[in-house]
């Protein structure tokens, strides 16, 4: 398999991952049971982890998947300017549309605050992505 192959279907894969748990399942409940089954946490503690969890959650997927979308842009030959802009805006794209998707499920909110974790995310890890990238350049 080439190596365009594997970062789309890594990417896709990725993608599948932020909307499933952004689905009904994955609400605010579905982590304070993980966590208090998991690690036994109960009052001020589970409320705290949870918060943590879910918003480094926001953070994580997100920048993932636009790290991932950059990665497959270069790999189909896209400038890596325009495919970071690119894939900033379309991970933003998809977490407007999640959050908006969430405010139609009894178990999930879906807030314009959460965007923020999402955007930030993204840009941080695309700043990595950069940063690495121009790092390797400078290797050849």
């Amino acid at each position: 398999m080439t190596r365009r192959v594997i970062v789309l279907i890594v990417t896709a894969f990725w993608w599948l991952l932020v909307w499933l748990f952004g689905g009904p399942g994955a609400g605010a409940d579905w982590t304070r049971e993980l966590l208090h089954r998991w690690f036994g946490l109960s009052g001020r503690s589970l409320d705290v982890a949870n918060i943590l969890v879910r918003k480094s959650g926001h953070v994580f997927y997100y920048g993932g998947l636009a790290a991932l979308i950059a990665s497959t842009l270069c790999a189909f030959g896209i400038a890596r300017f325009r495919s970071v802009r690119f894939a900033f805006l379309l991970t933003l794209a998809t977490a407007s549309f999640d959050e908006w998707r969430q405010t139609h499920y009894s178990t999930r909110t879906g807030t314009a605050f959460d965007l923020v974790y999402d955007a930030g995310g993204a840009a941080a890890a695309l700043l990595l992505f950069w940063a690495v990238a121009r790092r390797a350049d400078s290797g050849r």
